[in-house]
């Protein structure tokens, strides 16, 4: 059973399905009323009339179980700090507090967040981001930002490392502790910076990687807020994408959002001799219509002198 668990936990689907406390079933066609399903997992849940307090507060997953022949079963899994725990007790029957049928039924509940604790209080070990010295500040370009509000032609972010521990097996944190120096910290935006950006506003996140493999992810936010450049306005276009336009903006030149290469002054140039071409040929055509309107003229005041 806690093979069983342990697979179904890499599905993200159902660790949020598991902590769901509530869900309603709409009415159909055949069932005129709605239904509403409760989660029974007392570690998840409160009931009301419950004599003992079983919630615990890093449950995630679980399911019960009754038979005859098993007794009362439970597999529960708990996540603290990055790490996590699958419980499974069969035949619980515990005459913890006083024998009647209720809360012999929530023993197991009791001796699962118990196992939880003793196990993350003494079978891991725990290191805090402060110790590891993770960085905590980064940087990005913004879109239409008024360059007034940025610092140095960026918007700075925070990693929410506060409070923030890794906790896991004994060797693993000793190596996490001797390898701190190598811990890589992967900025996800969760989109482009785009003005307007308000103070402490969501970005995305930050994952701490060891060896290519994560250790720690936390939420990232805005320092400070950033103001939309005025007249500045996100086009939609046909493919989906957004693409910022304003009056100081010309498809030639790039505002320091990206270095130029070789292809971009390849199509500057290019269109400047286009630029170039159509004015010759407009000078051109000009100073033909004058040289024809001179010949006429000349050619009128001719006719005018000649004797008849």
């Amino acid at each position: 059973m806690a093979k069983l668990m342990a697979y179904a936990l890499k599905n993200k689907e159902f660790i949020q399905i598991a902590e769901t406390k509530t869900y309603t079933v709409a009415a159909n066609n055949v069932r005129t009323t709605e239904i509403v399903l409760h989660n029974t997992d007392r570690l998840l849940v409160a009931t009301a009339g419950d004599p003992i307090d079983t919630v615990y507060p890093y449950a995630i997953a679980g399911k019960t179980g009754d038979t005859d022949k098993a007794g009362k079963c439970l597999v529960a899994a708990a996540e603290k700090d990055g790490a996590r725990i699958i419980y499974a007790s069969f035949g619980d029957v515990a005459d913890l507090y006083g024998g009647d049928k209720v809360t012999t039924n929530l023993a197991r509940f009791v001796n699962a967040a118990k196992v939880f604790e003793s196990v993350f209080d003494n079978g891991y070990q725990k290191v805090t981001a402060a110790e590891l010295g993770l960085q905590k500040s980064f940087s990005t370009g913004v879109v239409g930002g008024e360059e007034s509000d940025l610092k140095d032609g960026q918007l700075t972010m925070s990693a929410r490392l506060d409070d923030v521990a890794i906790r896991a097996l004994p060797d693993k944190i000793a190596n996490i502790k001797a390898n701190a120096s190598s811990i890589t910290a992967n900025v996800v935006l969760t989109a482009e910076a785009q003005a307007p950006i308000t103070a402490g506003q969501s970005m995305g996140e930050v994952q701490y990687q060891l060896n290519g493999q994560t250790i720690c992810t936390v939420p990232l936010v805005a320092d400070f807020a950033v103001n939309k450049v005025l007249g500045m306005e996100a086009v939609p276009t046909d493919d989906g994408n957004v693409v910022s336009v304003s009056p100081e903006s010309t498809p030639l030149i790039d505002r320091g959002h990206k270095d130029w290469d070789a292809g971009d002054y390849l199509t500057l140039t290019f269109v400047l001799l286009i630029v170039l071409l159509v004015a010759l040929v407009v000078i051109f055509v000009l100073s033909e219509r004058k040289r024809r309107y001179e010949r006429k003229r000349r050619s009128a005041r001719a006719k005018k002198r000649r004797p008849y």
